[in-house]
């Protein structure tokens, strides 16, 4: 019997969203915390925000990056791929932002 497996990172691809302008420039920071899809291919499917930064900005930014640059190997069961849903942080702070 194979043991299922859950999603793993591809190296390289989570990386972190840029600060938004307005939001760096009103002050605004936070974490928020996201249910993510994982489907079969690794690909990410549907992004959910489970806890919001409190800002829709850093929120939709969170989003939008995680569905456009993130990747997974995919979760298995009996060795073989499937989709599965993980969850991940994403935290805005001024005073680590890149620049």
């Amino acid at each position: 019997m194979i043991a299922p497996t859950l999603p793993r990172a591809v190296a390289g691809t989570h990386t972190q969203p840029a600060y938004p302008d307005i939001s760096r420039r009103l002050n605004e920071q936070g974490s928020v915390h996201l249910n993510i899809a994982v489907g079969s291919d690794g690909r990410v499917g549907q992004v959910l925000v489970t806890k919001s930064s409190g800002s829709d900005r850093l929120d939709q930014a969170a989003v939008d990056w995680v569905s456009r640059h993130w990747r997974y190997e995919p979760a298995t069961t009996a060795g073989k791929a499937v989709g599965a849903v993980v969850q991940a942080e994403i935290v805005f702070n001024l005073k680590t932002a890149r620049q």
